[in-house]
């Protein structure tokens, strides 16, 4: 993933796959994440094609030679058995079709699991065959970073800027949490995490100008200012699990330390003073009110900021006074403060008036409690509340209880939460990784996504210890050796973070923040297997009678058929579903006008929207639709019929047959498709809805004598 870089060199093709990863990234990064249609197929149909493309450049030429002998052949293992278990993992994922509660959802599941699996190819490739990567790698992530976290500072220093179909920065008069670009405050908070890393990297690297350098100790001090504003509590510790594993992979740990300290003491005491202002953190703030404010946070900004470039290049003066009995004392010194530290709360624990048991038992309860949690506000960082996540994890695990062996199909959290959950409080994902994959794929689904993502980091683990181990140096930062060894650690340390926050939210759902890890963790595995460059051999002609014979090019057109095929069937698989939701829409507004033609139109399009994906319910309700404009309610029954059998857990296609079962005096249809409703979606909305639907359903069943009707029960009953 690397940056633009115009007017430096002449770009080759590396330099244009690192670009185009980037824009890939990037473009993910500002379309809400690329979460939901029409971002995510836009961002699904643009991989492939730089796939293809980057696959036919590479079967055109190579320009490095990979590691050949039995070290190459170890290396090569190492860094394939993680993408060949996500490969893996996502055949399984295609074949969950076969049993999956939700197969519209897992259709778009593959189809993202698809694009996080080429990303990670191209990434590999580009980490095996380009020079320099780890540098531009991290260059790219902190590029990234910034320009986010500029458009998110932004939403609180200049609210009202707003170009028309370009920028607008007021996103936080409702509610005053920094969830743009991303459209989530957890999954922005966590972006902005896989940059700390990379800018504590970049101002450690001695080899880099002042200014370089300068800006990165800023830069990391602001991420710390835009997490906080996220008010994103995994955020905040994915933040110090970054921080910390960076530190530990610097050469000069105490210098890390101490530059780490530095930005984040900066960053909190700007959070400090400006958190408190409600103009800044209160929900519902008129425009004229959060721009004043953000003017006085302008001017804390560049002052802190200010004092940060000057006290940079005295932190950096500590390093050659530092000598190793000074760095023994302090590091002596640091580790008894940890331990007082733990000594001190847990004896203020103990002498609380409920004591350490009882505060143990009562942080449990809070945490166990997560409704009453406020959606923002300051104090809302120190609740020690899951906000539902036990409760999501409960569902999982009771979803896995039951399906152990398969599960209940890859995407199908929402129908799990439907079936398993005890409150009114919907969601879409089980918010720990790991879970939803025991949930979703069963045993034997989430034992290839843990290894696939266990063989990656090990894969990223060793290519940081081996970048520049042989002449790093442990004080001097100041070398090449050193910069490489930054660059990876800061990497890594990303993955690292990623892995950690995943734990407690759904961000392997989330390609704006998912694709820029897959991307840095393949650039750092693929150096893996670059081996030294092909020299060019000096122009001698040899005689034609030994000339070497030259590679067969059917071989290399047969394989390239194959990728453009493949690339060419992903992004039509990621079009297909969008454009039949469209379809439907379209069918549905040209019914409620209720002309003959205009219903003649609205089934042809809803046929088409059938037929487009056969496994949403879309299609058929909207035929459905159609046929009770037209007068027909038998014909549609039968459409609402085959949409409860092509998702039997689809709430809305339950209620249609009640309606549709109302219509025709099948009071008794109506009642078991009205209790199907109630168990799926028992949510206020609903209830009402039923109720009312339960007085006609009652004087049906009054008036009507009970009649067999169970070869008219749909099989999903």
């Amino acid at each position: 993933m690397y940056p633009p870089q115009i007017g430096t060199k002449r770009l080759d093709g590396p330099d244009f796959l690192g670009i185009a990863l980037f824009a890939a990234c990037l473009y993910a990064a500002f379309a809400g994440g690329a979460i939901r249609p029409p971002d995510a197929p836009r961002l699904q149909v643009g991989v492939s094609v730089i796939t293809a493309v980057a696959a036919t450049v590479a079967l055109g030429r190579a320009r490095r030679r990979a590691a050949r002998g039995a070290r190459g052949a170890r290396r090569l293992r190492l860094v394939l058995t993680g993408p060949a278990l996500l490969a893996v993992f996502l055949a399984w994922s295609t074949l969950s079709l076969a049993w999956s509660a939700a197969p519209d959802a897992t259709w778009v599941t593959v189809n993202r699991l698809a694009d996080d699996a080429l990303v990670l190819g191209l990434a590999l490739a580009l980490g095996a065959s380009a020079p320099r990567p780890l540098h531009r790698a991290r260059d790219g992530l902190l590029l990234l970073v910034g320009l986010v976290l500029l458009d998110g500072l932004g939403q609180k220093v200049l609210p009202g800027l707003h170009i028309h179909g370009l920028v607008n920065l007021d996103q936080t008069g409702t509610l005053a949490r920094l969830q743009a670009p991303l459209g989530y405050w957890n999954a922005l908070a966590l972006l902005l995490v896989l940059g700390a890393p990379a800018a504590l990297s970049l101002t450690l690297t001695g080899q880099a100008r002042r200014r370089l350098r300068t800006g990165a100790f800023i830069l990391l001090e602001l991420i710390v200012v835009g997490v906080g504003f996220t008010e994103s509590r995994g955020g905040l510790l994915a933040l110090a699990v970054a921080l910390l594993a960076a530190v530990l992979l610097t050469p000069d740990r105490l210098m890390a330390l101490i530059t780490a300290l530095a930005a984040v003491l900066a960053g909190v005491l700007e959070l400090v003073i400006v958190l408190p202002a409600r103009p800044l953190t209160g929900n519902g703030i008129a425009l004229p009110a959060r721009e004043h404010a953000g003017l006085l946070l302008a001017v804390i900004l560049v002052a802190v900021a200010t004092l940060s470039a000057l006290a940079l290049p005295r932190i950096e003066a500590l390093a050659p006074r530092l000598t190793t009995a000074r760095r023994r004392r302090v590091g002596r010194l640091i580790g008894r403060g940890l331990v007082a530290v733990v000594f001190l709360g847990l004896l203020g624990a103990a002498l609380s008036h409920r004591g350490l048991t009882g505060q143990v038992s009562h942080l449990w309860t809070g945490f166990n409690h997560a409704d009453a949690i406020a959606t923002s506000g300051v104090t809302r960082i120190f609740s020690d509340s899951s906000a539902n996540r036990v409760d999501w994890w409960g569902q999982a695990l009771a979803a896995f209880a039951q399906r152990p062996l398969g599960g209940w199909g890859a995407g199908a959290f929402p129908v799990i939460n439907l079936l398993f959950r005890h409150t009114t409080i919907s969601a879409l994902d089980a918010h720990s990784v790991p879970l939803q994959w025991l949930a979703d794929t069963g045993m034997i689904g989430a034992g290839l996504a843990l290894a696939a993502w266990i063989a990656l980091l090990r894969a990223g683990w060793v290519a940081t210890w081996r970048a520049g181990a042989e002449r790093v140096h442990p004080t001097r930062l100041d070398t090449a050796a050193a910069a490489e060894r930054l660059a990876a650690g800061a990497l890594f340390a990303a993955a690292l973070a990623y892995s950690v926050h995943a734990l407690y939210d759904w961000d392997w759902e989330i390609p704006g923040v998912t694709l820029p890890v897959l991307a840095v963790l393949g650039v750092l595995s693929g150096g893996l297997l670059a081996g030294p460059a092909r020299r060019r051999p000096r122009v001698v002609p040899p005689p034609v009678t030994l000339a070497p014979p030259r590679r067969s090019p059917t071989l290399r057109l047969v394989t390239l058929s194959l990728l453009v095929a493949l690339c060419t069937l992903l992004a039509v698989a990621a079009i297909l579903p969008g454009l039949a939701a469209t379809r439907a829409d379209t069918a549905l507004a040209e019914a409620a006008q209720g002309t003959p033609a205009a219903l003649a139109a609205a089934d042809r399009h809803a046929a088409q929207a059938a037929a487009l994906d056969p496994l949403s319910a879309a299609g058929p309700l909207a035929r459905a639709s159609v046929a009770l404009a037209e007068g027909a309610p038998g014909l549609a029954r039968d459409f609402t019929i085959v949409a409860i059998r092509r998702e039997p857990t689809d709430v809305a296609a339950w209620q249609a047959l009640v309606r549709v079962d109302l219509s025709l005096h099948r009071g008794a249809e109506a009642l078991t498709a009205a209790r199907r409703v109630l168990s799926l979606d028992p949510t206020p909305g609903v209830i009402a809805y039923l109720e009312l639907a339960s007085q006609a359903i009652q004087a049906q069943l009054e008036a009507t004598p009970p009649q067999n009707s169970a070869s008219a029960t749909p099989s999903g009953a």
